[in-house]
């Protein structure tokens, strides 16, 4: 592997926000397991940074996105 210099990258914090459902506890369909997963990412960014959010029992599938 060679050695890369001479590049010169923004310094900056990288923050992430992660939403997570799991199959086939949440829903045995994958398009809703998608929705699922984007209602939990959406819960993340609302509560903060630098979080995990599950997608909880009583969580509505993100529609329409």
């Amino acid at each position: 592997m060679r050695h890369i210099s001479g590049i010169r990258l923004p310094r900056g914090r990288v923050t992430v926000s992660i939403g997570m459902a799991t199959y086939p506890q949440s829903t045995r369909d994958i398009s809703v397991l998608v929705q699922f997963t984007d209602s939990a990412l959406y819960q993340a960014k609302k509560e903060g940074r630098n979080r995990l959010q599950t997608a909880a029992d009583d969580m509505e599938p993100l529609l329409g996105r």
